[in-house]
């Protein structure tokens, strides 16, 4: 609640993930789509066995979902929001 209302992305770190990127252009990928499928920020999880992306609207969010669920291989899910 404390932090600045657009910046609260830059405390999204993963000092792994550029290394894994390198090797795992899919990670790369999964990024990328969540960006444009409108996720506010997304990034990989640990050490690459998930990526994640943050979403303000749920609709997105299961839209989002839905079009990894449809790649085989894939699978995906919505968490309801923490806060609100």
């Amino acid at each position: 609640g404390d932090l600045p209302p657009n910046r609260w992305q830059e405390f999204l770190v993963n000092d792994l993930e550029a290394a894994v990127r390198t090797k795992h252009p899919e990670i790369s990928g999964c990024i990328e789509q969540l960006s444009l499928l409108g996720a506010d920020a997304s990034q990989m999880s640990g050490s690459g066995s998930a990526v994640f992306g943050l979403f303000e609207d749920t609709l997105a969010a299961q839209k989002a979902a839905a079009s990894f669920l449809a790649k085989e291989g894939y699978q995906a899910f919505v968490a309801m929001p923490l806060f609100s």
